[in-house]
Formats: C-alpha cells, structure tokens, sequence
C-alpha cells in the first residue's frame, strides 16, 4: 500500500504486534537523519525568537503617515509589536501610558524635530533608559549630530538591517543602553 511505499522509500520497516481479543499496533521505524533534527533545531529557534520580539514594542514616530504605517508594518511583520506616532508631543504621551522598549523616530517634524524630542523624552524619562534611534532624509544632517557623538547607518536601509538593529539593541548584553543611545539613520 502507500505507507509500505513510503516506509520503504526511506528504508525502514514496519513492525506489526498483534494479540488475539486486543488489537494490533504497527510500528514504523525510520533510520534517523541528522538534517531533520537541524531542522526541528532551526524550528525551534525561529520559535524562540518571535516569542522574545512579541514581547517587546518598537515606538515609530513620523509626520509622514505613510513612511510610518510602512515601518509600523516592517516592525510588525518581524515579530515584534508596534505602535506609531504623528509627532514628538505624541509619542511622549505614548511613552506615559504604554511600557516602549525602542524609539525609532523621524529627524525631522513640525512641532520639534528629533532631537528636540529626543531631548525632551531624556528630560522627562531618563530612568526608563530606551534605546533610541533617529532617521532622516537629509545627509547634509550629519554635521548637526556630529557633536552628539551619534552612530551614523545610511540608507536606504532594509527591513532585515533594521530588525537587526533592534534584537541587538534588545537581547544583545553587551550593547550600552543607558542615556538614550542614538542610530542615525539616512536615506
């Protein structure tokens, strides 16, 4: 039959117990092949990884709707939970009520720009101690951060680049959190 087929296409056996009044049971035996433990292995893994990023929540804060419910949905897409905000004042009310783990924030906004809200978020919840990055359009923004002792990554930047830049600001130990470190991103 087919299960006979395929037992033999692996070459295993089938093993048939049987007792008079009880049943029988069939045993399928099939030889072990390290290739699908790694798999299971790799599984698991993948697993574990999604679990640790739905526990956490990436705060997207920019003006520009559309750039945001797309990095909102990048975020999300990868496992980890995701809010947004239209603005600084915004995202500082966020902040107030909601337990954020990241800040990925646009450089420039009406109201106050990134550092200004960077700033204020420093002021208001130093304690807190929430990896920050900042992103921009402008290249010629560089000079401005260059005094802050900023790290620069240049854009365009892919989903994976950013995911990356969150699990090792989140489930890397060695990575300094303390006093808002900053990303600067460029496109």
């Amino acid at each position: 039959t087919m299960v006979y087929s395929i037992v033999q296409g692996a070459k295993g056996n089938i093993v048939v117990q049987s007792k008079t009044g009880e049943g029988s049971s069939f045993i399928i035996q099939i030889p072990y092949d390290h290739r699908t433990v790694e798999t299971i292995q790799i599984s698991k893994s993948i697993d574990m990884q999604v679990e640790r990023r739905s526990q956490k929540t990436i705060l997207i804060v920019d003006d520009n709707d559309e750039v945001r419910n797309i990095l909102i949905e990048m975020v999300s897409m990868n496992g980890y939970m995701s809010l947004g905000a239209s603005s600084g004042r915004k995202a500082l009310q966020i902040i107030q009520h909601q337990n954020i783990d990241f800040i990925l924030s646009d450089s420039i906004m009406p109201e106050c720009s990134g550092m200004e809200f960077f700033d204020q978020l420093q002021d208001t919840y130093s304690k807190k101690q929430i990896p920050f990055a900042l992103m921009t359009g402008f290249s010629s923004n560089q000079e401005i951060f260059k005094n802050r002792n900023i790290t620069i990554l240049e854009k365009p930047i892919f989903s994976v680049d950013l995911i990356h830049l969150f699990d090792q600001a989140l489930f890397t130990q060695n990575i300094t959190t303390k006093s808002f470190p900053l990303l600067f991103i460029l496109n």
